[in-house]
């Protein structure tokens, strides 16, 4: 296949970005994908260094982008997966670290189709919340399982009331048994307020797991929500905003 991408090189001469690449091995990419109105950007990275491509996408590509968030058809997932990774071929590895970005925030990434194949049958996609991620997740579960886990999840509406017990979602319930211990710090229910992110037991964390709806706008990322509890009778549930999250990862 004619590839419908200028390949350029790029070089990144930020010296931690370079040491978080070499932590990769080779069955393991980074890709991200960042759709403009003129063009697609593309950076495929890895151990051995960056690839950086720029394609002219059709008119409609964002408009697509926007029906396959809200509507995962065949023909789209197929349709879309071709314009984005249709020319990639070998250099996605077995494992793919995916940074999505922009109207990229609400698509599966797994779920495209290219030849004919679903991506999530021939790879294994984790999304990342940032990049470079931090050194000391990679490091810490290479060597082992984690030791101190912080969990939280099942935002309620405010009540007067005591509980006579307090449920819990089957996500939660699967993360604390896995977990369950002296290192296991889990948050839910009433108590699931924004100071809770404050407690150091967060920052200490080996491995952070949140259970919470989300609400993503695709216009501006910097305005996407995590919901909470709500703190009182008729306030509302508290949300918090994509930028109190990246500050949660640089102090984990």
């Amino acid at each position: 296949r004619q590839s419908a991408f200028a390949e350029a090189n790029v070089r990144f001469d930020d010296e931690p970005m370079r040491r978080w690449l070499k932590v990769l091995d080779e069955n393991t990419s980074v890709l991200a994908i960042l759709p403009e109105p003129d063009h697609i950007r593309t950076w495929l990275a890895g151990a051995n260094g960056v690839r950086y491509w720029r394609s002219r996408p059709p008119e409609q590509m964002a408009s697509l982008l926007v029906q396959l968030s809200h509507n995962e058809t065949h023909e789209l997932r197929q349709q879309v997966g071709e314009l984005l990774l249709g020319n990639l071929g070998e250099g996605l590895k077995d494992n793919v670290y995916w940074l999505p970005t922009g109207h990229m925030l609400g698509v599966n990434l797994g779920a495209l189709i290219v030849d004919g194949k679903v991506l999530s049958d021939e790879h294994t996609v984790v999304g990342l919340l940032d990049f470079p991620a931090s050194r000391k997740a990679v490091t810490e579960f290479a060597s082992g399982w984690p030791e101190r886990v912080f969990l939280a999840g099942d935002p309620v509406d405010w009540t007067s009331a005591v509980p006579e017990r307090l449920s819990i979602s089957a996500d939660m319930r699967a993360v604390r048994d896995a977990f369950i211990g002296q290192g296991l710090h889990m948050v839910q229910g009433n108590a699931l307020l924004p100071d809770e992110f404050k407690d150091p037991r967060l920052a200490e964390s080996d491995l952070v797991h949140l259970s919470l709806p989300a609400a993503l706008d695709l216009t501006d990322p910097e305005q996407s929500q995590l919901e909470l509890s709500e703190p009182g009778r008729g306030q509302g549930r508290e949300r918090i905003l994509a930028p109190d999250i990246r500050q949660w990862s640089a102090d984990t």
